[in-house]
C-alpha cells in the first residue's frame, strides 16, 4: 500500500486523537438525585488508530452454488492472491457473500472473469474441473475512506461511506482467526474446546464474538464469549450410533421407512465428509440402505457391489455391508455413488442449523454462564490450556491489521453510569416487601387482589394415585397466599378458603377432547360454566398439552392449568408459584410496583404496549407469529392479547393497524372497573417493541410507527369509521374532545453481547454476592449510539453466570420528550410486575408477555391437522401454500379468553 502525504497523515493524527474524547450528553434534571452513579468496565475495546488507506470496493459473482454460510468456500476465495498475486499484491478482505474490499484497483483480464480452484486455490485452475468456478469483478461507486466514519461518530450521520466503513474494520479484525478457526458472520470457535452432548451426535464449541460498534466520539470493538453447536465429527458410523442411542451396528440394517433412517438422514444430509481412503471432501446427499450391497457397474460394464469394489480398489474390507450408507449423487442421480458409513469421517466445524434438542440446549445454558469474573478473565486472556487466545492477541500480531494501520487499546473501556431506585413491591393489606438481590419474599403477604374463581375441575391425565394429595397442595398454596373466595358445586355463596373442585376425573388420553367435550356439556345441561381445568400430565406429554390448551384457549374459552407429574417439591414453593399463575389468569393483581414513573401515568389513562414477532426455526417455511398484548389498569399489570400470522420471516406486523384498532376498541371495555381508566381513551401510549435488530430500526421500526400513529389520526377523525370509538366513549361523556394520545416507541434488544463488569468485585457498592453489577444498574455516558437515544438497563439479579441487561432504544418519544431517567424508571419497574415471578426480570413483562404469546401460537391449530417441521402439512409445500393452510386452520382465541391473561 502506499502511504499517504504528511500531510495528511497529520490530519489522520489529528482526527485520530479526537477519537478518545467522547461526547457526554448532559444529565437529565429530573429524577437524577434518586440515582447513585458509578463506573463500571464493559466488553469492549477502544480502536485507538481506525485504517490509513483508502480501499476499493468491488462486488462479484460466482457461478456456484454455496450451501448456506460455507468456510470452505470463503477460504477458497481468500486464498485467491495466491494464485493471482500479480493482481492481488495484498490478500482482499472478502464478506463472504459478494463483497470484496481491496486497497487497489485490480488489473483484472479484460471481460473482468478470474478462474479459481475453489479446493486448491494455490494450483491453477482447470476450466473443465468441477472444482473451478468462474468469478466476476464488477468495479462499485463504494471507495472507502475510512475517515468517512466520522459520519456517524461526530456528524450523528449515517452514511453509506461510514457503513462501508465499519464493514470493511469488521472484516480486517476477523481475518486472522477465521483462517484458523471455524466461524460464522461475527464469531469463531476453537474444536479444542469441544464438550460432546451425549446421544445426540453434537458438540458444543466455545468461542469469540467480535464486532466493530461506533459510539458517539469514538469507535469500540466488542467482544465476548460465545458458544456454537457443531455436529460430531469423527466416523460417520461411531457419530450415527451414538446419534441412536444404538450398540449393535445390526439396528443399522433398516429400511427408508424405518424412523431411524429418517432421523440418520435428516441429520446427514448436506454435510461434509471426507472419504477413506484419499480425503477427498463430498456432501450428504441422501442415505440408502444395504450401502455394502449396493450393485452398480464399473468402468468396464462389470457389475459388482460397493463392497467389493472397496475390497478390489482400496483393499478395504466393508464390515457392515447390510448397514445403510450415503449417497453423494443424490437420489435421481442414474449413477449414484455409494459410501458405506465406515469409509466416511464427518469433517469438523460444520454448524448445526436445525432446531436444538432440550439436553442440548440445557447444557449450552451450563457451558455459557460463567461468572462475571472467569467471563472477563477468558476476554482478557483466552484459555491457555486449550491453547485458544483471546481476540486481543491477534490484534496485535494480525498481518492484517498492521497492515491496515489500526491500533487497538488492551484494556476494557470504562463506562459511567448509575443504581435506579429500586420499585417498593405492594401486596394486599397495604403491605409491602423490600426487595433484596433482585427479588423479595412474598411468604409474609397475600396477594394484592385475588380473584374469584368459580366451577373448576381436575383431570388426572398422569393417573398419579397421589393427585388428590397435589390437589391439596395447590389448594393450600392459594389458601395461604390469596385467600381466594370460590364457588362450591353449584352453590353461590362464596367461602374465603379455596374449596375442592367441583370435580375429580380420571383423564383419557387416548380421547382428550371427547372427554372435554363431555364435560362442557354435561356441565352446561345443568346451567353451569367451568371457569378453569386443573391438569396433572405426565412427565412427557408435550401433545396432550397442546391438545388440551387447544380446546381451552380456542374452542370452549375455558382456562387451563397444567402440572407435570415427577415434581416433588421440597416445600410448596412451586404450588405457589401455581397460584400466582392462577391469579394472574383470572384477573387479580398478584403485586404492584410502587415507582415515580408510574404514579405520574396513572394521574390519566395510559397503555403500555408489548409487542414481538417469532419466526420458526432455519431450515423451516412455517408463517411467523405476531403478538401484542396491552395494558388495561392502572397498575401496568393486567394485559389482553392479539395474535395473528403471517409469511415467514417477515419482521414487520403486518396487521399492525387492525391490531390497534381492537386494542383501542376493548380498552374501554376492559377498564369498565378499572377507577382511574374507567371509559376513557388512553392519552399515552408506550410501544415497546421485541425482535428489532440495529439493521432494521429505519424499515422495520418507521414502517410500524407510521402504521400506529397513522391508525391514531384515524380513530380520532370524526370522518372516519373508526371514530365511532370515539363516540362509545362520548356516550358516557369520557371521549368528548379526547386528545390523540401521545405515543413513544421503544425498541427492547436482548440478543447482544454487551456485558459488564464491576471494577472491583469486592466493591459492593457496585456489586452483588456473584460478582455482577447491581440489579438496576443503566448506562449514562460511554456506550451511547450516535444516531439513536439509547441506553441499557440491567434489571435483574443473575442466579447464574454473567447479568445480561437489554438495549433500549427510543425511535419516538413525545410522552417525556426524551427524558431518559423517566424512561428508564419506567422500563425498570415494569421488569418487576412479571406476574409469574416474584423477582425482577431481565426484560419489561409486556415484552415477556408478547414473547410467551408467540409461543403459544402452537396451540391454535387443531391437533388433526398435521403440521411437519418444516411448517407445512405434506413436507413439500411452497411457502405460499403453507401461510394459506395456517391461516386456513389457524384459531384465534374464544372471545371469552380476551379479558384473562391465557398466554402465562
Amino acid at each position: 500500500m502506499v502511504s499517504r502525504s504528511s500531510s495528511n497523515s497529520a490530519e489522520s493524527d489529528k482526527r485520530q486523537s479526537s477519537l478518545t474524547k467522547p461526547v457526554v450528553p448532559p444529565p437529565s434534571s429530573k429524577m437524577a438525585s434518586s440515582i447513585k452513579l458509578v463506573e463500571v468496565l464493559t466488553n469492549h475495546f477502544q480502536v485507538s488508530k481506525i485504517p490509513n488507506h483508502r480501499y476499493v470496493q468491488y462486488e462479484i459473482s460466482m457461478y456456484l452454488t454455496v450451501l448456506s454460510f460455507d468456510n470452505h468456500f470463503v477460504h477458497g476465495f481468500l486464498a485467491i492472491h495466491v494464485a493471482y498475486p500479480h493482481i492481488f499484491p495484498r490478500k482482499p478482505y472478502f464478506d463472504g457473500m459478494s463483497i470484496v474490499f481491496v486497497p487497489n484497483i485490480l488489473n483484472l483480464p479484460p471481460n473482468n472473469t478470474l478462474l479459481v480452484n475453489m479446493i486448491r486455490p494455490e494450483q491453477p485452475a482447470d476450466p473443465a474441473a468441477r472444482s473451478t468456478k468462474k468469478v466476476e469483478f464488477r468495479l462499485t461507486d463504494g471507495a472507502v475512506d475510512p475517515s468517512r466514519i466520522g459520519d456517524i461518530t461526530h456528524n450523528h450521520r449515517s452514511t453509506g461511506e461510514g457503513l462501508n466503513t465499519i464493514t470493511l474494520m469488521n472484516l480486517i479484525i476477523r481475518a486472522a482467526p477465521n483462517e484458523r478457526f471455524a466461524y460464522n458472520r461475527k464469531s469463531y470457535f476453537a474444536q479444542g474446546t469441544a464438550e460432546t452432548v451425549r446421544g445426540s451426535g453434537l458438540e458444543i464449541w466455545r468461542g469469540f464474538f467480535q464486532s466493530v460498534r461506533p459510539i458517539i466520539s469514538r469507535v469500540l470493538i466488542n467482544v465476548d464469549t460465545t458458544v456454537a453447536v457443531m455436529v460430531q465429527a469423527g466416523l460417520a458410523l461411531n457419530v450415527i450410533m451414538e446419534r441412536l442411542n444404538l450398540r449393535d451396528v445390526r439396528y443399522l440394517e433398516v429400511e427408508r421407512t424405518d424412523p431411524k433412517f429418517k432421523d440418520a438422514e435428516k441429520f446427514l444430509k448436506k454435510l461434509r465428509i471426507s472419504l477413506a481412503p484419499n480425503g477427498r471432501k463430498k456432501i450428504v446427499r441422501c442415505l440408502e440402505p444395504r450401502a455394502g450391497l449396493f450393485t452398480f457397474s464399473d468402468q468396464n460394464g462389470q457389475q459388482m457391489t460397493v463392497q467389493q469394489y472397496y475390497q478390489q480398489r482400496y483393499n478395504i474390507r466393508i464390515k457392515y455391508p447390510r448397514a445403510f450408507g450415503i449417497n453423494i449423487s443424490g437420489a435421481n442421480s442414474d449413477n449414484p455413488a455409494i459410501i458405506p458409513l465406515e469409509c466416511a469421517e464427518i469433517v469438523a466445524g460444520q454448524f448445526y442449523r436445525k432446531k436444538l434438542p432440550e439436553d442440548v440446549l440445557r447444557q449450552m445454558v451450563r457451558i455459557s454462564a460463567l461468572r462475571p469474573t472467569a467471563r472477563r478473565n477468558f476476554i482478557e486472556s483466552g484459555n491457555q490450556q486449550q491453547n485458544f487466545q483471546t481476540p486481543l492477541t491477534t490484534y496485535t500480531r494480525s498481518e492484517y491489521i498492521a497492515e491496515s494501520g489500526m491500533r487497538v487499546e488492551q484494556q476494557l473501556v470504562t463506562v459511567q453510569g448509575g443504581i435506579l431506585p429500586t420499585p417498593r413491591i405492594i401486596y394486599g393489606k397495604n403491605g409491602s416487601a423490600e426487595v433484596s438481590r433482585g427479588g423479595w419474599n412474598s411468604l409474609k403477604h397475600t396477594l394484592h387482589t385475588p380473584e374469584k374463581l368459580g366451577k373448576w375441575v381436575a383431570i388426572n391425565y398422569a393417573r398419579n394415585n397421589s393427585f388428590n394429595t397435589i390437589l391439596e397442595g395447590l389448594i393450600d398454596a392459594c389458601n395461604a397466599v390469596g385467600r381466594f373466595p370460590f364457588i362450591r358445586n353449584l352453590l353461590i355463596t362464596p367461602f374465603t378458603e379455596m374449596d375442592r373442585p367441583a370435580e375429580i376425573l380420571g383423564g383419557t388420553p387416548q380421547n382428550v377432547l371427547g372427554q372435554l367435550e363431555e364435560l362442557r356439556q354435561r356441565a352446561a345441561s345443568h346451567n353451569v360454566r367451568i371457569e378453569m381445568i386443573v391438569a396433572l400430565l405426565p412427565e412427557h406429554a408435550e401433545e396432550l398439552r397442546n391438545t388440551l390448551k387447544y380446546w381451552g384457549d380456542t374452542q370452549a374459552g375455558i382456562l387451563t392449568q397444567c402440572m407435570r407429574d415427577g415434581k416433588k417439591p421440597k416445600n410448596d414453593q412451586y404450588f405457589k408459584n401455581v397460584a400466582l399463575k392462577i391469579n394472574a389468569r383470572l384477573g387479580g393483581h398478584n403485586s404492584l410496583a410502587k415507582a415515580e414513573s408510574l404514579f405520574q401515568l396513572s394521574q390519566e389513562p395510559f397503555m403500555i404496549i408489548g409487542a414481538d414477532v417469532s419466526h420458526a426455526p432455519p431450515g423451516s417455511i412455517r408463517p411467523s407469529v405476531a403478538g401484542l398484548v396491552y395494558s388495561h389498569d392502572q397498575y401496568a399489570t393486567k394485559y389482553a392479547a392479539i395474535t395473528g400470522i403471517q409469511p415467514s420471516r417477515q419482521e414487520y406486523i403486518e396487521n399492525l393497524h387492525g391490531m390497534v384498532v381492537r386494542a383501542f376498541r376493548s380498552f374501554t371495555n376492559l377498564t369498565s372497573s378499572e377507577k382511574h381508566q374507567k371509559g376513557f381513551l388512553p392519552r399515552r401510549v408506550f410501544f415497546f417493541r421485541d425482535g428489532i435488530s440495529e439493521g432494521e430500526f429505519d424499515r422495520v421500526g418507521e414502517k410500524e410507527m407510521q402504521a400506529i400513529q397513522g391508525e391514531f389520526l384515524r380513530i380520532f377523525d370524526f370522518t372516519s369509521a373508526h371514530f365511532l370509538i370515539v363516540e362509545a366513549c362520548n356516550v358516557a361523556g369520557k371521549g368528548h374532545g379526547s386528545p390523540i394520545p401521545k405515543f413513544t416507541y421503544i425498541v427492547v434488544g436482548k440478543r447482544h453481547h454487551v456485558v459488564f463488569f464491576p471494577p472491583d468485585a469486592t466493591d459492593q457498592r457496585v456489586a452483588d454476592q456473584n460478582g455482577n453489577v447491581h440489579a438496576g444498574f443503566v448506562t449514562r455516558t460511554g456506550l451511547n449510539n450516535p444516531l439513536k437515544q439509547d441506553f441499557y438497563l440491567q434489571s435483574h439479579y443473575a442466579i447464574q453466570g454473567t447479568a445480561r441487561s437489554s438495549h433500549y432504544t427510543v425511535l419516538q418519544d413525545q410522552n417525556w420528550q426524551g427524558d431518559q431517567l423517566k424512561l428508564q424508571d419506567l422500563a425498570f419497574a415494569l421488569c418487576h410486575v412479571y406476574a409469574k415471578a416474584t423477582r425482577s426480570v431481565s426484560l419489561p413483562a409486556p415484552v415477556y408477555y408478547a414473547d410467551l404469546l408467540c409461543a403459544r401460537s402452537k396451540f391454535h391449530i387443531a391437533p388433526d391437522q398435521y403440521i411437519s417441521e418444516d411448517g407445512s402439512a405434506t413436507g413439500g409445500d411452497s411457502a405460499a401454500q403453507v401461510l394459506s393452510h395456517w391461516q386456513q386452520h389457524f384459531n384465534q382465541p374464544h372471545n371469552t379468553m380476551l379479558r384473562h391473561m391465557y398466554f402465562i
